[in-house]
């Protein structure tokens, strides 16, 4: 399978997206051709070559006919509606433009009348959008996967006002999607993620797991801040991996114990408190022991990092005196972890996507647990309710 692993070096926005592909090995004539059945008339692409610090990049930049011209998210659903593009991108590209408009109403305005795009209502962010997703089509990559993102300091000045450097916006779009956040050492200041690119990763990213796979080529695209002593750049790596599933983490620890001298509150009382030390899974399988005697295997999944400080709590808790343990290898199903708003709230639900495709949507139980009290509701109405929306999501 042919995937695009998405290094943010130094920033992250949808034109450096756009540059690191075409860095890759994208046709940038091919991919104008596609992005005028979008937008037919109006604008051209510009690609230059650069330096950001030491790094050799591709810039590219939207040269539009009318800059002040401002579109309504409403606006941009009609041109992605009447588009003529496989359906399949249009709903990608949709996809990216409801986690903005979600973002920018939940920061900035709860009053849909008082709501205004101001720079995100260019015709550059369709661009942006539509011109990474198309790219990535072009290329045949089926699957997506990201690094961690760079927390930058101080603040900006845009149309809303002042705020910081991380924009509210494109934060509350990461904090949603279990992105990993890593600070720099040189305190660069300055915004260095932007909604658009934000929505477009955390769209698009199946996988935030570490992956195993053989790249070919490598791509930079360039910011557009030249800023001393900063790599400004995203980059992307391409390759291929052996299967349609990804194998991050692959290598976990198996640890078993026999017990048949412990009551069920303990049993109980322990497998909660593994859990709650970070294991992967935990669960008891009735056995009958020595002597025909009643007993309880212990089966407990962590990762390596993890193994001592979980084999010290089974010593600790259980009367256990000897725990086993193997070594073992696993295939992970893409995931992702998303926030769907309800009428009654807001639900984490895990999703697992194949080829592109959500295949099961799965509600955090304590979730749809305490709304299911609040509310006096039947549990599993909420799980149907949030299965419903999420069907919607990605219909």
């Amino acid at each position: 399978m042919k995937i695009a692993y998405i290094d943010v070096v130094g920033g992250l926005s949808g034109d450096m997206l756009i540059g690191a592909l075409i860095d890759a090995g994208l046709d940038h004539n091919l991919l104008e051709i596609e992005l005028k059945k979008v937008i037919s008339q109006g604008w051209d692409i510009n690609v230059n070559k650069c330096f950001r610090d030491t790094v050799n990049a591709s810039n590219v930049t939207f040269n539009i006919d009318q800059p002040d011209q401002i579109f309504t998210f409403e606006d941009f659903y009609k041109i992605i509606f009447n588009a003529s593009i496989e359906n399949s991108i249009k709903s990608k590209i949709v996809g990216v433009f409801k986690l903005l408009e979600n973002a920018e109403k939940k920061v900035h305005s709860d009053d849909r009348e008082d709501f205004h795009l101001h720079e995100l209502g260019s015709l550059d962010t369709i661009l942006d959008v539509a011109g990474f997703i198309i790219g990535l089509n072009l290329l045949e990559i089926e699957d997506v996967s990201i690094s961690s993102i760079p927390i930058s300091n101080g603040q900006i000045i845009n149309s809303h006002g002042a705020m910081p450097s991380n924009t509210l916006a494109a934060t509350s779009i990461l904090l949603d999607h279990n992105i990993t956040f890593r600070t720099l050492k040189n305190n660069t200041i300055g915004e260095l993620i932007t909604p658009t690119g934000a929505a477009i990763v955390c769209c698009l990213v199946n996988n935030f797991e570490p992956i195993a796979f053989i790249p070919k080529t490598i791509g930079y695209g360039a910011g557009d801040k030249d800023i001393e002593k900063y790599t400004n750049v995203t980059g992307i790596w391409i390759g291929e991996t052996n299967s349609k599933t990804f194998h991050g983490n692959d290598k976990i620890i198996l640890l078993e114990t026999n017990i048949d001298d412990s009551t069920g509150e303990i049993i109980g009382h322990v497998k909660q408190l593994l859990f709650d030390n970070g294991c992967l899974d935990v669960w008891t399988t009735p056995i009958f022991m020595k002597k025909n005697r009643p007993g309880v295997k212990f089966s407990v999944l962590v990762e390596k990092i993890l193994e001592e400080k979980i084999v010290d709590i089974i010593m600790k808790e259980t009367t256990t005196l000897g725990i086993r343990r193997s070594e073992i290898e696993r295939h992970i199903a893409p995931r992702k972890i998303i926030k769907i708003s309800t009428i009654y709230g807001d639900i984490k639900v895990k999703l697992k996507i194949i080829d592109g495709q959500m295949i099961h949507a799965n509600p955090e139980y304590n979730d749809c647990l305490k709304i299911s009290k609040v509310n006096n509701i039947p549990l599993r109405e909420i799980y149907n309710l949030v299965n419903i929306e999420a069907q919607k999501l990605f219909s």
